[in-house]
């Protein structure tokens, strides 16, 4: 969400949950770009990364961009 610059408020509205769902769920994110990174650092493509990972590729070239 952060690296598509997308508000918790708006997620949560979105998804037709509390904000503070939303909040309790951020600390678990981290963890779910360890494939998606491990893939990227394996020379992977960003758009066969996205496509393996359900990700889209906007989400794949923030993780790879961000190394």
């Amino acid at each position: 969400m952060r690296r598509l610059g997308i508000p918790q408020d708006r997620v949560a509205k979105i998804l037709g949950v509390p904000q503070q769902t939303i909040s309790d769920h951020l600390p678990k994110m981290p963890a779910l770009a360890n494939p998606v990174n491990s893939d990227l650092s394996e020379s992977f493509t960003v758009a066969q990364v996205a496509e393996k990972h359900g990700r889209t590729g906007p989400v794949g070239w923030s993780l790879a961009l961000e190394k």
